[in-house]
C-alpha cells in the first residue's frame, strides 16, 4: 500500500490517469480491509478506508481551483503565475521530463509563496495544516 501511495504521486494529475491506476490499485485496499474485519481489526480496518478517503480529498483540493486569500503583490502575483503554468504541465497528463521538472518547481515555489499565503500553500500541497492555518483558511 506504501508502493502505491508513493507512486501515485508520481502520476499525471489528470483525471483519466488518475482513474486508470486506481482501477488497478483499489482490489489492495478491499482486499486489506476484508484482512483485516476477518481478523477482527475493525480499528485498523476503519484506518485504512480513512486513510483512502482523506487521499482522495487531498488530491480533489490538489485540483481544485482555490484561490489566495493574500492580496497578489508583485512577487506574490509572479509566483502564483509560475504556479499556473506548472499546474497546467501537470494537468496535461504529458508523462516524462517536463511533468517531473513540473513539480520539481512547484516545491520551490510553494516553498516562497508560504512566506504570503500559507494557508493557501497548505491546501495545495495537501500537507498537514496548523489549527491555526486552517482557522485562517475557514475564516
Amino acid at each position: 500500500m506504501d508502493l502505491i501511495e508513493a507512486s501515485r504521486r508520481e502520476r499525471p494529475h489528470d483525471d483519466r490517469s488518475r482513474i486508470s491506476y486506481v482501477r488497478g490499485k483499489q482490489g489492495v485496499y478491499q482486499g486489506l480491509v476484508r484482512c483485516l474485519l476477518a481478523r477482527d481489526a475493525v480499528g485498523e480496518a476503519y484506518a485504512v478506508v480513512q486513510r483512502a478517503k482523506s487521499r482522495a480529498l487531498v488530491e480533489l483540493v490538489a485540483v481544485a481551483e482555490i484561490r489566495p486569500t493574500a492580496p497578489a503583490g508583485n512577487r506574490f502575483a509572479a509566483l502564483l503565475d509560475a504556479e499556473r503554468r506548472h499546474l497546467t504541465t501537470l494537468r496535461s497528463g504529458t508523462p516524462g521530463g517536463a511533468a517531473v521538472e513540473a513539480l520539481d518547481q512547484l516545491r520551490s515555489i510553494y516553498d516562497e509563496m508560504a512566506r504570503h499565503d500559507p494557508g493557501y500553500v497548505a491546501l495545495r500541497r495537501g500537507s498537514t495544516a496548523t489549527i491555526e492555518e486552517i482557522r485562517h483558511v475557514l475564516g
